[in-house]
């Protein structure tokens, strides 16, 4: 028995669950066993800044090597969009300069009339091998 009159069984538990209920208030699990701080509390303190600092210099190389990437693929891109105005380019003088040829050879009939020429003999093709062909 205690002081108070409790068994030394009883206060033992009311001890346990009052440090169950503050580790719970700080956010603790309840039941959980906090470990052992290492070392005096200057050496968690300085544990902690190391950790901090390797974390913010691993954040800072990250950052970096995005960085990198980034300006990598936006220089590929910059290429590509030069790459392809230099061939929609190409093709629009290519379209204008056929449209150009067809409107001349338009206005004097030749391409209806080669247009018609190859329709007769795509259909006297058609009826030649008709004729050929077995029953």
């Amino acid at each position: 028995m205690d002081a108070s009159g409790r068994s030394c069984a009883s206060a033992a538990t009311v001890d346990d669950a009052m440090s169950d209920l503050d580790a719970s208030a700080h956010g603790a699990p309840s039941g959980s066993v906090t470990p052992p701080v290492s070392g005096t509390p200057q050496q968690a303190l300085e544990d902690l800044e190391a950790k901090r600092k390797k974390r913010l210099e691993l954040n800072r190389k990250a950052a970096q090597e995005s960085r990198r990437r980034k300006k990598v693929k936006v220089e590929e891109l910059q290429r590509n969009v030069a790459s392809l105005t230099r061939e929609n380019d190409r093709l629009q003088t290519e379209h204008d300069r056929l449209s150009a040829e067809l409107g001349r050879d338009d206005s004097s009939g030749e391409v209806l009339m080669y247009q018609a020429q190859n329709a007769a003999l795509r259909l006297a093709l058609v009826e030649e091998v008709e004729r050929h062909s077995p029953p």
